[in-house]
């Protein structure tokens, strides 16, 4: 499971895309204060369910942008892999070939 998957199961989607928004990088302390940056951006509960599972770590949350299209090119390369061409793969995503061939170099 990824770590935004796991902080959607803890806090939510909508208040992990507001801390991701915030910040890419997120410190999560092991006991959160109601001063903390982490509880000021998605609540103290929020806060405290996040150190049970990740206290003391730097979160690296990606924006849904990043995700869609992170999610976007592993579905290419699966499918090039599975024997789609370069063409046929820049057709169904609406990019340029060249994109494809510097997802696939990836």
């Amino acid at each position: 499971m990824t770590t935004a998957a796991q902080v959607d199961l803890l806090i939510g989607k909508r208040a992990r895309l507001a801390l991701a928004h915030a910040s890419a990088c997120v410190y999560v302390p092991v006991t959160p204060k109601p001063s903390s940056p982490l509880a000021v951006m998605v609540g103290l509960g929020n806060a405290l369910r996040l150190a049970q599972v990740f206290g003391g770590e730097t979160l690296q949350l990606r924006k849904e942008a990043a995700e869609k299209i992170a999610r976007r090119n592993e579905l290419i390369k699966k499918s090039a892999k599975l024997g789609a061409t370069q063409r046929e793969l820049a057709k169904r995503h609406d990019l340029t070939v060249r994109h494809i061939r510097r997802i696939l170099g990836d």
